[in-house]
């Protein structure tokens, strides 16, 4: 596949990705929330807090998806091991352990005030470790995109 139609597949995947996440950020969080509420009267007080919360996670997210689109462009442009795609992937790597402690503070906090069932917790801990899985796997990709340049350009100065 060519530079170009692959960073065209890309982008289009992220924007999927990205309204997606909108989606659930701010529509599907909220109605649900809603329905939460007038199911659990007790819990309305949590509504709000809990929702600023969930827009604060969505923070690192939507970041890490525009680091994503960076990376797609310097794919567009054949120059995928570059310093700036390392780079991206190292605060892609960033966003996703940030997104994973705020996650894990916000499931403690949520459990030890009695607005989390335990069963939710087991969740948000497999989650947490998926966030954790992405954060290595993305520092990971930056080391190899580095030294992957290093190697480039030392075969563009060779005859």
């Amino acid at each position: 596949m060519k530079q170009k139609k692959l960073s065209k597949n890309l982008t289009a995947m992220g924007a999927a990705v990205t309204v997606m996440a909108a989606a659930l950020f701010f529509v599907v969080f909220p109605v649900y929330g809603k329905k939460i509420t007038a199911d659990y009267p007790e819990f309305a007080g949590a509504y709000i807090p809990v929702l600023i919360y969930l827009w604060v996670m969505s923070l690192p997210v939507f970041a890490a998806i525009f680091e994503y689109f960076r990376i797609c462009r310097e794919i567009g442009r054949d120059n995928s091991f570059s310093d700036m795609t390392a780079k991206c992937l190292e605060r892609i790597s960033q966003y996703a352990i940030a997104d994973t402690i705020l996650l894990f503070a916000g499931a403690l906090i949520m459990l030890f005030a009695r607005l989390m069932p335990l069963a939710l917790l087991i969740s948000s801990i497999v989650i947490c470790v998926l966030g954790f899985g992405i954060s290595v796997v993305s520092a990971a990709l930056s080391h190899l995109v580095l030294k992957a340049k290093t190697i480039k350009d030392e075969n563009d100065l060779t005859i």
